[in-house]
């Protein structure tokens, strides 16, 4: 049983004929050109976040540099960034960053509703922190850079994860 065929086009004897194709062939080479789409979209945002999480790599050697934060402090705001990435892969987005009067970074993630942070503090404490804004929800918790992340990380996490 031919489940779908699909003319090659022009030939020797004919190279001005215009290619045909089956009902069954056009389904075909829709969806491969729509998964064609796709992998175009997954690869440019892979890109784009490893560029992104290039740059905030480069902020917290900035800081570092400007002696807002120790180089201790930078390599576990980026041990606490790549255990997210080991967790969530590339779903979860590169955070908006920023460094505290005493030293510590702050990653946040913002949308509509939710607000969802990891502080690192210079003595290799974090602490996450959730908020929905429209529920008042909320919860924070203790993490000790380098060890396994929290399961209520996740939670928090969720509504930041993209779909690739």
């Amino acid at each position: 049983m031919i489940v779908a065929t699909l003319s090659l086009g022009p030939t020797i004897a004919d190279p001005d004929a215009p290619r045909t194709y089956s009902p069954e062939g056009k389904q075909l080479r829709k969806k491969a050109q729509e998964s064609t789409d796709q992998q175009r979209s997954v690869r440019a945002a892979d890109v784009q976040q490893k560029m992104r999480a290039q740059q905030l790599f480069d902020y917290l050697a900035s800081l570092v540099l400007d002696q807002h934060i120790t180089a201790r402090t930078a390599g576990d705001a980026r041990r606490a960034w790549e255990q997210l990435v080991k967790e969530f892969g590339s779903r979860v987005p590169v955070p908006d960053v920023g460094a505290g009067p005493d030293g510590q970074i702050l990653f946040s993630w913002n949308n509509d509703e939710h607000h969802f942070e990891l502080e690192i503090m210079p003595e290799g404490i974090a602490e996450f922190f959730y908020l929905n804004m429209r529920t008042d929800k909320m919860w924070s918790l203790s993490y000790s850079v380098g060890n396994s992340l929290p399961n209520h990380v996740a939670e928090g996490l969720h509504p930041f994860l993209r779909n690739v």
